[in-house]
């Protein structure tokens, strides 16, 4: 069942437009990557389904249009969105930004806090570790982690991920990866994944587009996508090294 669906999306920033007709696609429960350049148009259409950028076409979420809809009212569908930086409140604790991502959820599912929370422990042991450190403090790894855990706390249907790997060491963009994929399968949600890193990406998602100037350029499973050499030469490039974290 298909739970997201854009329609000849369009964005601008300042009159320079971003997206040129964005169609694509996410099914309930699956996990898919937006790939390309930086200023592809990853980011712009992350925003679009998140209501943080003005947007014209359709954006549909299981079946409502949500086109022009505010940022806080997207949120309350379940749609969760960690932003390219992690956006974590770095003068809070672990323990406080996890707090706020319960608080996300309203009333939805409020009986199964601590469970959630000892699954994102176990998930990301760290942070239980430093539950009582300021966010400003972690690596940029940990922080990583947190700003996924404060989403996922918030019990979304889908969860928007905007590149997880920026100036990350190639160990830790794996290990953010393949825990993003132990969600997507352990919590039951759709996780839409914006990344620069194509190798790694394409090694855990289900299914990818590659984007080109706000406008997508090829799309596949990610098995075809990874055997596709003139998508490879072509739109995906060599594979980033990041920097520690």
């Amino acid at each position: 069942m298909t739970l997201l669906e854009m329609r000849g999306v369009r964005a601008s920033y300042d009159g320079v437009q971003a997206l040129h007709g964005m169609d694509l696609g996410v099914a309930e429960g699956e996990m898919v990557a937006l790939l390309g350049a930086n200023g592809a148009g990853k980011t712009t259409t992350l925003r679009a389904i998140s209501g943080t950028v003005a947007v014209e076409g359709a954006v549909v979420l299981d079946g409502r249009d949500i086109t022009g809809w505010p940022a806080h009212r997207v949120a309350r569908l379940a749609v969760g969105h960690v932003p390219e930086g992690r956006g974590t409140f770095v003068d809070l604790t672990v323990e406080e930004n996890l707090t706020l991502g319960v608080l996300a959820r309203g009333s939805r599912m409020r009986g199964q806090v601590k469970e959630d929370l000892a699954a994102v422990h176990d998930l990301f042991p760290i942070l239980r570790e430093f539950s009582g450190r300021q966010a400003g403090a972690l690596s940029g790894g940990q922080q990583q982690m947190l700003a996924i855990a404060r989403a996922i706390l918030g019990r979304p249907r889908l969860l928007l991920v905007d590149e997880p790997s920026l100036g990350l060491a190639p160990m830790v963009t794996t290990e953010i990866l393949r825990s993003l994929r132990v969600l997507q399968a352990e919590w039951q949600l759709a996780v839409l994944l914006a990344e620069q890193n194509a190798r790694r990406a394409l090694a855990v998602v289900d299914r990818a587009y590659v984007l080109e100037s706000g406008r997508v350029v090829a799309a596949g499973s990610a098995a075809e996508l990874r055997e596709n050499t003139a998508v490879q030469d072509a739109y995906l490039g060599a594979e980033q090294t990041g920097r520690p974290a």
